[in-house]
């Protein structure tokens, strides 16, 4: 009932097992990355950073190199 509710206890449970079941089927992440735009206080301004960063950062011959999976929530 409060797995929806973001900081509760049952949100994380889902959470963790999501990426437990991501680890599962694509094997460990080379790279594990957690953005966090909390100080803007705006869902806009972290949406057009979230896309920015993607641009950049997962591309053929990006940073990362060739990405082949990769979870956005």
């Amino acid at each position: 009932m409060l797995a929806p509710i973001r900081g509760t206890n049952q949100y994380w449970f889902c959470v963790k097992g999501e990426v437990k079941a991501m680890i599962n089927e694509y094997g460990s992440p080379t790279l594990f990355l957690t953005l966090s735009c909390a100080e803007y206080g705006s869902a806009d301004i972290a949406q057009y950073l979230r896309k920015n960063f993607f641009k950049i950062v997962i591309l053929p011959r990006g940073v990362l190199g060739k990405v082949e999976q990769y979870y956005v929530k």
